[in-house]
């Protein structure tokens, strides 16, 4: 699998292939970078990285998070649809689990940086056993990303932004 990404004259395009398969492309227009390098994604150690079982990510007043970085970023998740459907885009707080979790965190769409991450899952809860795998690229503007590795090291945290359809970014991959 190779994922590219190229900045051009107001685009931000980037595209998955799978072997000689190009999977999706995602161009989006209008995008001008903040500053002339590209952003990158900083990886915190575990312990700087408060999760589900160590302490609150954020209050409901302050979410998402101060620390929670914009896109682009390709996300993977597991999808019961082929091709997602919204129902495969709901939150913890949208499904009524996790009541007396952290409350930012439920409001968040659980994601992985990388395929593994979800195969994990699939392993590892019944549940999501015969789930597709799907991934697809957040855009800039398109939500707040925070890494959050509780159970998963590749484990993010999305909070759309409003007005955002999620699954429209999404595919499922072989």
């Amino acid at each position: 699998m190779k994922f590219t990404c190229a900045l051009e004259p107001n685009f931000f395009t980037c595209s998955l292939r799978y072997h000689s398969l190009r999977l999706f492309v995602a161009r989006v227009a209008g995008y001008q970078p903040l500053t002339e390098q590209k952003p990158k994604a900083v990886a915190l150690p575990n312990a700087a990285l408060p999760a589900w079982n160590n302490g609150p990510i954020g209050t409901a007043a302050q979410c998402p998070p101060a620390n929670a970085q914009n896109g682009p970023m390709l996300l993977f998740r597991a999808a019961e649809y082929d091709p997602p459907a919204p129902s495969d885009f709901r939150t913890a707080e949208d499904k009524g689990l996790y009541p007396k979790g952290d409350p930012c965190l439920r409001k968040a769409l659980s994601s992985f940086s990388d395929r593994a991450g979800v195969e994990r899952l699939k392993k590892r809860v019944k549940f999501f056993h015969n789930h597709h795998i799907c991934a697809g690229l957040v855009p800039p503007g398109a939500g707040k990303l925070l890494h959050t590795p509780s159970v998963d090291p590749t484990h993010w945290s999305w909070w759309p932004s409003d007005g955002i359809i999620p699954h429209q970014y999404f595919q499922v991959i072989p």
